[in-house]
């Protein structure tokens, strides 16, 4: 079991790890930072149409 399964991620949270984890390998990093989780936080609400995220 990894650490994410461990960790009982909400659907939403778990998009954005996911997110994160893609952008982190876009950009060559060894290690996924913040700047990563703010960018799939971000393209998550501009796929909710730019709306204040609920989640």
């Amino acid at each position: 079991m990894d650490e994410r399964e461990r960790m009982d991620l909400s659907p939403v949270t778990d998009m954005a790890w996911q997110m994160a984890c893609v952008e982190a390998a876009a950009a060559k990093m060894e290690f996924i930072e913040p700047e990563h989780f703010l960018a799939s936080l971000t393209k998550l609400q501009q796929m909710r149409g730019g709306e204040a995220a609920s989640f």
